[in-house]
């Protein structure tokens, strides 16, 4: 029972984090990092899951919250807390991708990129995988899909089969792309430059599913790019807001909870 409270609990998080995260996603100006260091230093929130973008996988958040949704309604108890934690977990692939026809409309017919296999870096494990739904979604849409992993390649040839093309490289992955996502956070990827997607992307477009990339940095370079949680700063561009006023905000705990006072 701790075991299946400890995981469903981290993936209810994770929903809880990508929930707010989507939503600052739709506010112009907004960025989820800002967010996060007061979910951080205030609500003491496990920092290992604070992390906002496609979502989880593996062999035990997914499996261990569908088991306990299921004990649970199986007393008769409400178990929608931790279904919901399920539902938006599987659509976060489709919020990535309507970033991605934000930027350069519909997906179908073009070549697209996947940078990422496995369901999380530093290992080959596909169980599950986000990045592997969201290759298997773009196919479904009618896109040219590529593929890259450092090391999840051949675990994932098993599911994807000859549905996509598979790269040797990330660079190699974005020759000819139109539209690129970073799907896992290895930090080879983390590593890239502007001037990589703009040499070798037909058009280079981003979104970063894991918040990896400086996005002020790409947009100045000329890379069209979105994260999720971040909404558009400018005139739809990511870019500094420019107001007269700077804002500052004061925060004091009191009885347990947070509050805070704007201060120009």
């Amino acid at each position: 029972m701790m075991k299946y409270a400890i995981n469903a609990g981290r993936a209810t998080q994770i929903s809880f984090v990508n929930t707010v995260a989507n939503y600052c996603t739709r506010v112009p100006g907004c960025d989820y990092d800002e967010v996060r260091k007061g979910l951080s230093m205030v609500a003491r929130m496990d920092e290992r899951y604070l992390g906002a973008g496609l979502g989880f996988g593996g062999a035990c958040l997914p499996k261990e919250c569908r088991a306990l949704a299921y004990a649970v309604k199986s007393t008769g108890l409400d178990n929608d807390l931790v279904s919901e934690a399920l539902r938006v977990n599987s659509g976060q692939v489709g919020e990535a991708i309507r970033l991605a026809e934000a930027l350069c409309g519909s997906l179908g017919g073009k070549r697209v990129t996947v940078l990422g296999l496995a369901f999380k870096p530093e290992t080959d494990d596909v169980r599950e995988s986000v990045p592997v739904a969201l290759a298997k979604s773009l196919v479904d849409r009618g896109a040219e899909v590529t593929v890259y992993d450092p090391h999840a390649m051949e675990s994932a040839k098993a599911l994807l089969g000859t549905h996509v093309a598979y790269a040797n490289t990330a660079k190699n992955a974005l020759r000819g792309s139109q539209c690129a996502f970073i799907a896992t956070a290895w930090e080879d990827f983390r590593k890239l430059h502007p001037s990589d997607f703009k040499a070798q992307m037909a058009s280079p477009v981003v979104v970063d599913g894991r918040r990896l990339l400086d996005l002020e940095r790409y947009e100045k370079e000329g890379v069209r790019i979105a994260a999720i949680g971040t909404g558009t700063r400018g005139n739809g561009r990511w870019a500094p807001v420019q107001g007269p006023r700077k804002r500052e905000w004061h925060y004091v705990v009191r009885d347990g909870e947070i509050h805070s006072d704007e201060h120009a």
